[in-house]
């Protein structure tokens, strides 16, 4: 995989912090990214109006 040094650093800190390869923290991102989009599509079959109430519910007493 081609990338910049500067990402390649990144990653290869990151993997660092986490104790695991460089090819698994790029692999565990990239699940992670598709984790999140399955999220959002969940998220946009929610009425507007039930997130709202959800919203105000959580906002009460800040």
């Amino acid at each position: 995989m081609r990338m910049t040094q500067e990402l390649k650093e990144k990653i290869l800190e990151s993997a660092k912090l986490n104790s695991r390869s460089m090819n698994a923290d790029i692999v565990a991102r990239l699940e992670k990214s598709f984790e999140n989009q399955n999220y959002e599509k969940t998220v946009e079959l929610i009425p507007t109006e039930t997130l709202m109430m959800e919203l105000a519910s959580r906002m009460k007493g800040y």
